[in-house]
């Protein structure tokens, strides 16, 4: 239910019990700062550019992990989005998005493809992981559009 929206029954009970002066405030401040943490939560190349370093360098940990995990899953919605919209469909629909795997490329490969290109473009650390990511991926594997 939004922050924006009390039922009134519970309104009613916490002004019986003397409460809501004292808690309208704290769920106010409540609602604010969940709405700013949920704007810092996106995953920024600068987020994964060390996790995904570990990987490379074969160093298990839960940075390795969650480089890993990351990569595959976005590897897996783009699976599921050119399902859904079709390989060409969605080619042609957003070729932005749209790269074009080899048959045997591995998981590793593409994370030393994608920390390459963090590490080549700096200034794009700030941007969203995945968005770069599929950057890399299509600058490295580009489509052919046939016509």
């Amino acid at each position: 239910m939004p922050c924006a929206q009390v039922r009134p029954q519970f309104a009613q009970m916490l002004e019986s019990a003397g409460m809501r002066k004292t808690l309208v405030p704290l769920v106010a401040i409540f609602c604010f700062l969940s709405l700013h943490l949920a704007e810092a939560q996106t995953t920024t190349g600068e987020d994964v550019q060390s996790k995904c370093k570990q990987v490379i360098q074969g160093t298990p940990s839960f940075s390795s992990g969650f480089c890993a995990g990351f990569v595959g899953g976005v590897m897996e919605a783009q699976t599921m989005w050119e399902v859904w919209e079709g390989k060409g469909t969605a080619l042609r629909k957003n070729p932005d998005l749209s790269f074009c795997l080899p048959e045997r490329v591995t998981n590793d490969q593409i994370i030393k493809i994608f920390v390459k290109h963090l590490d080549d473009h700096p200034e794009e650390l700030h941007k969203p992981a995945a968005l770069i990511l599929v950057q890399s991926l299509r600058g490295t594997f580009p489509c052919k559009l046939s016509h």
